[in-house]
């Protein structure tokens, strides 16, 4: 080995260990210092006292939600049952800790009745709510019918779809057309032969609703199902069992396609492989992004290339932004406004009003995911994500967000989402929905800027060849 290969090589570690001692080395500690305090759950607020569905009612949805009050905590044993003319048999059975059950996929069939229970369990009934409702029957006309007759929106339909059960004859070409807010595999147009079952979720243009659209029309659209000469609409509204009524659409203006990169998650070097990922810097680097063009489209004379268009162009470019700027951002004293949140007790809907804030002002907002292990465990540092939009419905705050881990085409369905409950009796209620599904969360909002909102390409480069020369240079684990 020459002199001059080892001079270069005590260069790049004596650089990472000043770099170690000022930025990884402390936010290590803050870990651990976090992992050492029990979050807040946050301040609860008075439960809804609503028992739904009750007395009969006939429902539209095939995937209700069964809510009934409670001001404790403890453990409640559901029970669903079919009721049929001479007796009722037991569909679903299941525990939960919560005051709502969600009912789900291929649980329940058309024009059925059905009664439920729901018993607190704590060594003895304590406490108990039922009721009984019936599903409405197919739409149809002729030998073509449609279930369910309307389409609803709601939390369970964003994690699983909702199936869209069409009848027809064997010979018959039927023709589904979608709404804009809604897509099956990517497309708003199938074409399928005789019956079937297709599976449809919200759109990426969801999020794009407007508070007056919402309320002015009642319904996000409309389902057509032409075949066997005839045609069925089946209304898309949202889901008021499972939210409660929608009040408003909150937008930044922030686009989950064109201000995203063309690329998911990635770990190019030794610090992104320690951190699992350069999320923080993709989100921060996103925002930064959509800032600029924002001011650069309010200004005259100026032109300013989209994230996409940017990394479609020159990702190794970019993605060397975004691993400095992961790296700068670790730093402790930039968390401060995540850590300051973790450690008070600011609950959960007070988080999502700064969120709200920001949004309204025309700023997408930073958030760090914390992973919600119970009362009693300790907390796990986890994700950054990018709220761009939010809807606030009676019963719940539902913010859209840009998640890095997952790399968005256009058609996609939004699968990316936290949804906080407005009422409740803990923060485990906290959902994120994300690449890995639903997990129950924290979330506190990180700084509105990064330190480094623009960035010399050289410098960028330097540390990123540094820190992959470092990552080879090191044994595998």
């Amino acid at each position: 080995m020459s002199a001059r290969t080892r001079s270069i090589r005590a260069c790049f570690f004596l650089l990472l260990l000043v770099v170690s001692s000022f930025v990884v080395f402390p936010f290590v500690q803050v870990g651990f210092m976090l992992m050492g305090h029990q979050l807040s759950p946050g301040r609860s607020t008075e439960p809804i006292r609503t028992v739904w569905p009750i007395d009969g009612e006939q429902l539209s949805t095939l995937t209700p939600t069964i809510r009934w009050p409670t001001t404790v905590e403890g453990a409640w044993r559901v029970t669903l049952y079919r009721e049929d003319a001479d007796h009722r048999s037991p569909v679903l059975t299941t525990s939960l800790s919560g005051s709502k059950l969600s009912v789900p996929l291929d649980a329940l069939e058309d024009d059925t009745g059905y009664a439920w229970e729901a018993v607190l369990l704590d060594g003895r009934q304590v406490a108990s709510h039922a009721g009984s409702f019936r599903t409405a029957t197919r739409n149809h006309q002729g030998p073509l019918s449609v279930s369910p007759s309307v389409y609803t929106v709601s939390p369970s339909t964003y994690r699983q779809g909702l199936l869209l059960d069409v009848t027809a004859p064997d010979d018959a070409t039927v023709e589904v057309l979608l709404p804009e807010v809604l897509t099956a595999g990517g497309s708003r147009r199938v074409v399928m032969v005789g019956s079937f079952r297709l599976p449809v979720r919200p759109s990426l243009a969801i999020s794009n609703l407007d508070t007056a659209t919402v309320l002015k029309q009642e319904e996000l659209g409309t389902i057509t199902v032409r075949g066997a000469g005839r045609s069925l609409q089946i209304p898309v509204r949202f889901d008021v069992s499972a939210q409660g009524h929608f009040i408003r659409a909150v937008r930044s203006g922030f686009d989950p396609l064109l201000d995203t990169p063309a690329f998911a998650n990635f770990a190019d070097g030794l610090l992104a492989k320690a951190t699992r990922g350069t999320c923080l810097g993709m989100v921060l680097s996103a925002r930064q992004s959509y800032v600029r063009c924002a001011d650069c489209e309010s200004g005259s004379n100026c032109w300013c290339p989209r994230l996409r268009l940017r990394s479609l162009v020159d990702g190794r470019t970019v993605k060397e932004e975004m691993n400095f700027m992961h790296l700068a951002n670790l730093n402790p004293g930039n968390w401060s406004t995540a850590v300051s949140s973790a450690l008070t007790d600011e609950s959960q809907p007070d988080v999502v009003g700064e969120v709200l804030t920001s949004l309204r002002r025309g700023f997408p907002a930073p958030l760090a995911i914390l992973e919600h292990r119970g009362a009693t465990s300790r907390p796990a540092l986890g994700h950054a994500v990018l709220a761009y939009a939010a809807h606030e419905f009676e019963d719940h705050y539902l913010l859209f967000v840009y998640d890095p881990d997952r790399t968005l085409r256009r058609g996609d369905a939004q699968r990316s989402f936290v949804l906080v409950p407005k009422f409740g009796v803990g923060s485990a209620d906290v959902i994120f929905v994300g690449v890995a599904g639903e997990e129950h969360v924290e979330i506190y909002t990180l700084p509105d800027s990064a330190i480094l909102d623009s960035l010399s390409p050289r410098l960028a480069g330097l540390f990123t060849s540094l820190d992959r020369q470092l990552a080879r240079g090191l044994p595998a684990p």
